[in-house]
């Protein structure tokens, strides 16, 4: 399986693949979340995504960590997930009331 996908990523034609524009039809608010020693992504890819989304897109970079921090730091990102929906359940029920 791993060689299949290398071998799809590796080729020419998908040397200049990008969703970039695709990001401004995401329309709900969204937890960027990446290791700062992620060795597949780069934290310009994670700001390109704050800003192109539509809604709250707040980045989370982990010192120390790489590219999957669901594994390496799995109670930071419940932690930090919680808070973001919470914020956003906190958010909803105060414009509920208005």
């Amino acid at each position: 399986m791993f060689w299949a996908w290398a071998a799809t990523w590796t080729t020419d034609e998908f040397r200049a693949w990008n969703i970039e524009p695709f990001l401004t039809l995401i329309q709900c608010n969204s937890l960027i979340i990446q290791g700062k020693e992620d060795e597949f992504g780069t934290l310009e890819q994670v700001d390109r995504i704050t800003k192109q989304t539509n809604g709250q897109s707040p980045k989370l970079i982990i010192q120390g960590v790489k590219h999957t921090p669901h594994k390496e730091v799995p109670e930071l990102i419940l932690e930090k997930s919680t808070e973001f929906i919470n914020q956003l359940t906190d958010e909803f029920e105060r414009t509920k009331s208005v």
